[in-house]
């Protein structure tokens, strides 16, 4: 692997782009985007070229993105935001086919968590959205997703929570 090749800003000279490149002149390794102020902006990971692995987005308020990139596509699995004190404030989960599966708020009280998940299911053409506080969590400590099974569901702007 190469080291970091870089790239500036044509009219400051501030750093634009730092990239690693394997022998095949393919990128592989992390890749840093900057602001034209020369702030970080982006990290993404490559592996043969292909955006592939742990990724993150810096805000400007302080607050950044946490998430996975896989197979060259970033809207994959979860993404967590983090406030500007480095807290979770929410994660949204992201289907195969880049849909927004569903959200989660975390609000922080006496050092409980509290999380409140709205998530959205698409079935065919139809669209139901749910909105519930959640107090069963996963051995990993990941909220539980409660699952509402019904025999027919309204269409898209029907459903009490729209």
């Amino acid at each position: 692997m190469s080291p970091f090749k870089k790239k500036f800003h044509l009219f400051s000279r501030k750093l634009k782009e730092e990239a690693q490149y394997n022998d095949q002149g393919k990128r592989d390794g992390i890749t840093r985007i900057y602001c034209r102020n020369g702030r970080l902006r982006k990290e993404l990971t490559y592996r043969n070229g292909i955006k592939d692995g742990p990724a993150r987005r810096l805000l400007k308020d302080g607050s950044h993105i946490e998430y996975e990139c896989k197979n060259g596509r970033e809207k994959t699995g979860r993404w967590r935001y983090y406030d500007h004190d480095g807290l979770l404030a929410m994660e949204q989960v992201y289907t195969r086919s880049d849909d927004l599966l569903c959200e989660l708020y975390y609000d922080y009280e006496e050092y409980v968590r509290i999380v409140t998940v709205q998530w959205t299911q698409f079935l065919d053409d139809e669209i139901e959205k749910y909105k519930q506080r959640v107090n069963e969590f996963d051995k990993n400590g990941n909220p539980g997703f409660p699952f509402e099974k019904r025999s027919s569901y309204p269409s898209v702007g029907t459903h009490p929570h729209f």
